[in-house]
């Protein structure tokens, strides 16, 4: 019986210690929304304004919403592009993202 708690607890420590170490971060999500989605984001100007294209478009960045663990990540990025509103969501764990975003069109 004690050996299988050991063994238990071991194999417990284990995968959480590979959870924490692939756990991925902003980077990892900014290289995965342009890979995924052609979207990148950068910093400019001297408001420091979001400046947001998709592939050659131009698209408006709206909000960011993070929720971030040890073993996990969480995000909501909205962004709309003409009359098109793009709300991609996406959960980060052991180094992939798994996509469940959505996409209207407003009339």
């Amino acid at each position: 019986m004690k050996r299988a708690l050991k063994v238990s607890l071991m194999f417990l420590g284990l995968l959480l210690l590979l959870l924490g170490v692939t756990c991925p971060d902003n980077d990892d999500y900014k290289a995965w929304l342009a890979e995924r989605y052609e979207i990148f984001c950068e910093v400019g100007g001297p408001d420091q304004i979001i400046l947001c294209n998709r592939g050659k478009n131009s698209v408006e960045w709206k909000s960011k919403h993070v929720r971030s663990l040890l073993f996990y990540m969480q995000v909501e990025d909205n962004y709309s592009e003409g009359n098109k509103v793009f709300i991609i969501r996406a959960f980060g764990i052991f180094n992939h993202f798994f996509d469940y975003s959505k996409f209207t069109v407003d009339g």
